[in-house]
């Protein structure tokens, strides 16, 4: 398995990185499982799949490294925020680390599916 490496110590998958481009972000399925009463966090899940609709991988861990989003111990993010859609949010910064332009990221990040 080949890798890219980022500017931090992080390596993302050649895979994970050619499946994201070649759908322009179409390919992730974001999940919220929890919000807090004072809705300023959720837990999240970002899940990349495969063309045929099946799970490829789950994202977190990868998000968590290369944008510093809290990761729990049960591997769901915990997403800050109030006011803003914190999951293109967390895509636009995980899409900015791994080295995508400020306008791919944008629009790439606008992509995902939300299953609530």
């Amino acid at each position: 398995m080949t890798t890219a490496t980022l500017t931090t110590t992080t390596t993302i998958p050649q895979e994970v990185l050619d499946r994201i481009k070649e759908t322009e972000g179409h390919a992730i399925i974001a999940t919220v499982h929890t919000i807090s009463r004072s809705y300023m966090s959720r837990t999240a899940t970002f899940i990349l799949m495969n063309a045929d609709g099946t799970e490829v991988m789950t994202l977190n861990f990868l998000i968590h490294e290369v944008t510093g989003t809290t990761l729990r111990s049960d591997q769901k993010l915990r997403l800050k925020g109030c006011g803003l859609d914190v999951l293109f949010d967390t895509l636009y910064r995980f899409y900015q680390a791994i080295g995508l332009s400020y306008e791919d990221a944008l629009e790439y990040a606008s992509h995902y599916k939300f299953i609530g």
